[in-house]
């Protein structure tokens, strides 16, 4: 089946499911209104309408995005083997149908636009793709803001060729003596906020926390290893 009408019918199956969640949360803040006495008519029409405008536009913007990039691929796509078409055929809906899902949990443009990335590089992947792995990246993306994937992006910069070669094991020499490096050259790995933005990204399984080798750092730093999840993600979104 043509890419073309595998996006048609995951739409068509997006318009179909389209009346569950959103009713669902609308009923939830009406009954909060009702207890405390506000009469739900009125901000029933007005909820309503938002949810659904919200969540149409959210749909839109990553069925556009994404066929947009499909169709910068056209050539490369025509060239497929049978099996990766075949792994298409099979995966390709159901991974738009969970982007959108998780789109309709931000309004950030930004991140619907990582779903879509990281759809179409499934796409361009094909079987060899590890399937569950697709599928966290698509859950993450919601919680990832742009400065938590810069901060990953710059890590992995200066740590990336040595943990390729180490198959990702976080070794601590070098998360130190790439973490004084940082600090040097960028006032965030300073902060404090640096340590919040780690610990967000440790407990998506993107970096991994080292000890501290006392004649490397001084006291108050916290070195991370980019964990081979994160690299992933970096490769999938093509940061």
């Amino acid at each position: 089946m043509a890419i073309d009408d595998e996006i048609e019918a995951a739409r068509a199956q997006i318009e179909y499911d389209k009346g569950s969640p959103a009713p669902r949360a609308v009923i939830s803040v009406l009954e909060g209104l009702a207890a405390v006495g506000i009469t739900p008519l009125k901000p029933a029409a007005f909820l309503m309408k938002k949810v659904f405008e919200q969540r149409e536009d959210n749909t839109a913007y990553l069925l556009e995005a994404t066929i947009s990039k499909l169709q910068r691929l056209e050539k490369q796509l025509k060239e497929f083997s049978d099996d990766h078409r075949r792994f298409i055929e099979e995966q390709f809906p159901r991974l738009l149908l969970e982007a959108v899902s998780k789109a309709e949990r931000t309004g950030s443009k930004e991140r619907i636009d990582r779903l879509s990335l990281i759809v179409v590089h499934t796409v361009v992947q094909g079987p060899s793709t590890d399937i569950e792995e697709v599928d966290e990246m698509l859950r993450v993306t919601v919680d990832l803001s742009g400065e938590d994937i810069d901060v990953l992006a710059t890590i992995y910069s200066v740590q990336g060729d040595e943990l390729r070669r180490t198959r990702f094991l976080p070794e601590q020499n070098l998360a130190n003596s790439t973490w004084r490096d940082l600090q040097s050259k960028y006032p965030l790995f300073k902060s404090s906020k640096i340590h919040s933005i780690c610990a967000k990204l440790q407990s998506l399984g993107m970096v991994a926390q080292v000890e501290r080798i006392a004649t490397t750092l001084d006291l108050t730093p916290i070195p991370y290893a980019v964990l081979e999840k994160g690299a992933h993600y970096l490769e999938a979104i093509g940061h």
